[in-house]
């Protein structure tokens, strides 16, 4: 069940072309998701509230680096109409999976489970994982996930997150492993010292520290984990949507309009020369 939901309707002007960049060569479909979505003017997205990667405002507007890519290729597309809806990352895929949404709007981490549930549009957004603590209680934190399951403090993270199943080899306990619904909840979790150790994203973890500043530290980066690539994503079926998108897609990184979004949220975007392809992504993927 989808913890919270609300709707937005967000009005676009329609334009765009498609294009060949290179993608791998369509499956033929008549009457396709794509054409249905354009006939219809809107497209529903499930997204996750975690700020900067993507947000639904109190107010209904979407914001974040990755809803507001999706927000500009659907224009480009000709689909006038964004219906969002929010749910947490262990959520997304089930949700696009049963017809809840169109498309993931969500910067969803590659991974190698993942990639066989999904379609996955080039990454758009990389980073680091980071580790939360208090320095009150913790006068010499760990950096490593190995160094956190040898203490065997407990751990929090939030729902569905990518590190989950790292963590769960490097704990002998399970119980200790705190799932939370978002970061606020993991935050308060770690203020009222439920958890001893905080494991997510650097940029979700930065965020909330602007939020509280001076309640916690952290260290980045965790020095056995590999950095992230992640991005929106589609239902297998969905080729001619997904291969529109990723046309649209590539053009903004072309032009740089992509690095230039992602980096206007403080998160670091596409490097220079050649794109990091969705393939890519999932042949490295762990």
């Amino acid at each position: 069940m989808i913890e919270s939901s609300r709707r937005m309707f967000l009005g676009l002007t329609a334009g765009g072309i498609a294009g060949t960049l290179g993608l791998r060569p369509a499956r033929a479909q008549s009457g396709g998701i794509l054409e249905r979505l354009r006939r219809e003017k809107i497209v529903k997205i499930g997204i996750v509230n975690q700020p900067p990667y993507s947000e639904l405002k109190m107010d209904g507007s979407i914001d974040g680096a990755s809803a507001i890519i999706v927000k500009l290729i659907m224009e480009r597309l000709g689909i006038p109409k964004i219906e969002a809806f929010t749910a947490t990352y262990g959520q997304v895929i089930p949700g696009l999976q049963a017809g809840r949404w169109d498309m993931i709007g969500a910067s969803l981490v590659v991974t190698k489970p993942r990639c066989e549930q999904v379609l996955y549009g080039d990454p758009i957004i990389f980073g680091s994982a980071s580790l939360g603590y208090l320095k009150s209680e913790m006068p010499a934190p760990p950096a490593s996930i190995q160094a956190v399951g040898a203490l065997g403090v407990k751990v929090g993270l939030i729902s569905g997150s990518n590190y989950i199943p790292v963590l769960q080899k490097a704990v002998t306990d399970p119980s200790n492993i705190v799932i939370y619904a978002d970061d606020l909840a993991l935050t308060d979790g770690l203020l009222a010292k439920r958890h001893q150790v905080t494991l997510g994203a650097w940029a979700a973890m930065r965020s909330m520290q602007v939020k509280r500043p001076g309640a916690f530290e952290v260290i980045r980066p965790v020095t056995d984990l590999p950095s992230t690539r992640s991005g929106p994503s589609f239902r297998n079926t969905d080729v001619d949507f997904y291969e529109a998108y990723q046309v649209e897609l590539r053009k903004m990184m072309a032009s740089g309009e992509v690095k230039k979004i992602v980096e206007s949220y403080d998160l670091e975007g596409p490097t220079d020369g050649p794109v990091i392809t969705a393939e890519r992504a999932c042949s490295e993927a762990i």
